[in-house]
């Protein structure tokens, strides 16, 4: 009896450990999802913080470029135009070249759990060691030396040219740079490398991971107790000799990993670039993947990583008349070009080879007087385009340059804007359709509040391009409404793209930035009908993003108002109200402190324990909260907001609009943060 006993507890143990395994399996991948959730909501919230320096910079660096341009040195004398521009463009300009660092102390800061100052201090000190570290003849070097060197043409000790196949620069993180020799001695100049610069940068992506492991170790240490005889150097004092010995073995990793990486987004980056065949398809990809990432809040990261990290090549341009900008790595000085009114030889040489593939005949000569006007009609010369760029324009030799970023290569004047362009006709025109749609679908009796509700969140998606408050009305009412408005962008993108449209933004596709950058996409409109030709320079005209915003107008409305009508689409106006529970004591949003009425029935909703962090985007409450299954869509909108997305079990994402700051800021005042995450680590252990 004892033994069949046993047998039969050991079976039962059995089946408890064989069931038990699916179970464990499911609930680490269900914790191992909502955790990555929330990271992700925390980073993309993260990221706002530099990016909201953004907009204003954008606007100074533009407008101080422009007065520049139109102000020119001449005979080494700068005008008060040129004075102007440049008080104007520095602040701006400073920004846009420390971008990265400016993301490693933002997101540092965002993602620390109390946010204070000490944390974006080791986010910038690890940023700046890992760059130190990876600079030219640092880490990189040890590793990749020898691998796949340039063949580049030197003087032996004979005074000879001698092709060197050890030179030393390997093409990771090298680019080839290019001279007029002489290499049989017989006065035949040639265009041959005899050099290379360094390129490596491990920009944005580097400043990010800076700041997600000085914010992660902050977090970690920053309590930490050390013995009385240490005591100096514990708690927040810890974090910067963490991060000192962190350093080390995170640049081992990069000089390891990165050269790589770069070396293929250099070659995807030029790829991109090089023909339509890549680059139409290309940017409708991304305003596809970017249109259904945006409910969920994590298109921030996509957007990061090609706004600001992605090399992009091709000519410097100036503003509204389009001239080629060559820096000193094609002339170290003017007298190289011009002396005494003639052009060198070596000058003709290299301007023919940069104009050879143009489609407008620029051929340079003998005739000095028309190699003046021509040089002068079709080039600009600035010696300090490399050096006064804090290392953010890298040659590529010819005359070609790389940015890292579409948004940081556009402010710098180098053809871009593949991944912006498409985006302005969707607020000026897509939404606008979408939005007279809804209103005209709409009940009768609720059209006329309707009206007023979507022109001041459209006149806020027109001019700014913030455009989740009129997104969120039927993204989750009407999925595939999210559908067509993902379609729509991608096409239209790729349509602006197949024209060659070229416009930018410093925050987002509204008529602010696309006045801002006006001057600069005319310029690279003419650039683009000298080199490819007369037709792209009539359809690359930047005006041409209005007949695209007005197209779109039609394709969003008819589409939208008779899927709402034959789907019966519960858009605005048409809901089957949700019934709020009569428990909730939810006021009317109305007065001067319309911002605390919110935040008051916000926490009615979630309920004042239940939050766990606060913080905010653009538009968005970005809350973590202990459980979010807590309220209906018609109570979020009756408390004021626009509409609510789920993260998880713990991310909690209420649109409120561009005032998102003040709510957010209420709302803190209200809650206790301390308290709640304390009772929660109480019950965790």
């Amino acid at each position: 009896m004892k033994i069949q006993l046993e047998k039969q507890e050991k079976v039962k143990k059995e089946k408890v450990k064989n069931t038990s395994i699916p179970i464990d399996s499911k609930t680490k991948f269900k914790n191992f999802w909502k955790n990555a959730m929330v990271g992700l909501q925390n980073l993309g919230k993260s990221l706002l913080f530099p990016i909201a320096v953004l907009p204003f910079a954008a606007l100074l660096n533009r407008f101080g470029t422009l007065a520049m341009d139109l102000n020119p040195i001449q005979d080494g004398i700068k005008n008060a135009g040129w004075w102007i521009g440049y008080i104007l463009q520095t602040p701006g300009k400073l920004v846009f070249d420390n971008i990265a660092l400016l993301f490693a102390i933002g997101t540092a800061f965002g993602l620390s759990k109390d946010q204070r100052g000490e944390v974006a201090l080791v986010g910038a000190v690890l940023y700046i060691a890992l760059t130190v570290f990876l600079m030219e003849g640092g880490l990189t070097e040890l590793f990749y030396k020898n691998v796949n060197q340039l063949e580049v043409w030197k003087l032996d000790s004979a005074g000879n040219w001698v092709k060197s196949l050890n030179s030393g620069l390997s093409q990771l993180f090298y680019v080839p740079n290019f001279s007029q020799i002489d290499i049989l001695g017989d006065g035949n100049r040639t265009l041959e490398v005899t050099g290379g610069t360094y390129i490596l940068n491990i920009g944005v992506l580097g400043g990010i991971i800076a700041g997600v492991t000085s914010a992660k170790l902050y977090n970690r240490f920053s309590e930490i107790k050390l013995p009385a005889s240490l005591s100096f150097f514990g708690g927040r004092r810890f974090v910067p000799m963490i991060i000192m010995a962190i350093s080390l073995p995170i640049a081992f990793a990069f000089a390891i990993i990165w050269p790589w990486i770069q070396f293929a987004l250099v070659k995807f980056g030029q790829l991109l670039s090089s023909s339509d065949a890549w680059a139409v398809p290309g940017s409708f990809l991304y305003a596809l993947i970017n249109r259904f990432a945006q409910p969920f809040g994590v298109h921030h990261i996509l957007n990061t990583f090609l706004w600001f990290q992605l090399p992009i090549e091709g000519n410097v341009v100036t503003s509204l008349d389009g001239r080629v900008v060559l820096g000193e790595d094609v002339f170290a000085s003017y007298d190289l070009i011009f002396k005494d009114g003639i052009m060198s030889a070596d000058a003709i040489a290299i301007l023919n080879s940069i104009t050879r593939g143009w489609a407008t005949e620029v051929i340079f000569g003998d005739d000095h007087v028309q190699n003046l006007k021509l040089f002068e009609q079709f080039f600009s010369y600035n010696p300090n385009l490399i050096s006064g760029s804090n290392g953010t324009i890298l040659s590529m030799g010819n005359g070609s340059y790389a940015v890292m970023g579409d948004i940081n290569a556009f402010q710098k004047g180098l053809i871009s804007g593949n991944f912006q362009t498409g985006f302005f006709p969707l607020y000026w025109g897509g939404l606008t359709g979408a939005s007279v749609a809804m209103v005209m679908a709409a009940e009768k009796s609720r059209r006329k509040e309707l009206v007023t509700f979507f022109l001041g969140i459209g006149v806020v998606a027109a001019l700014t391009g913030i455009d989740e408050p009129i997104f969120f009305t039927f993204t989750f009412v009407a999925p595939i409404l999210w559908v067509y408005n993902a379609v729509f962008t991608a096409t239209f993108a790729a349509i602006a793209i197949a024209m060659h449209i070229h416009v930018g933004f410093g925050f987002s596709g509204g008529l602010i930035d696309y006045f801002i950058s006006f001057a600069n996409g005319w310029g690279m409109s003419k650039w683009e009908g000298v080199v490819n030709g007369p037709v792209y320079g009539v359809t690359s005209n930047p005006l041409w993003l209005l007949v695209l915003a007005a197209v779109m107008f039609p394709t969003y409305y008819f589409s939208f108002y008779f899927t709402i009508k034959k789907m019966d689409l519960q858009t605005p106006g048409r809901e089957r109200e949700e019934i709020p529970s009569g428990d909730l004591n939810i006021k009317e949003v109305k007065g001067d402190d319309k911002y605390e009425i919110i935040a008051d029935n916000l926490i009615e909703i979630i309920g004042s324990e239940n939050i766990l962090t606060i913080g905010n985007c653009s538009t968005r409450l970005r809350l973590n909260v202990k459980n979010n299954k807590v309220g209906t869509t018609a109570e979020y909108r009756k408390a004021g907001a626009s509409g609510v997305v789920r993260m998880g079990d713990n991310g909690l994402q209420v649109i409120i609009g561009t005032d998102v700051q003040h709510v957010a800021d209420a709302v803190e005042r209200k809650v206790d943060l301390k308290k709640n995450n304390s009772t929660l680590n109480t019950k965790e252990v």
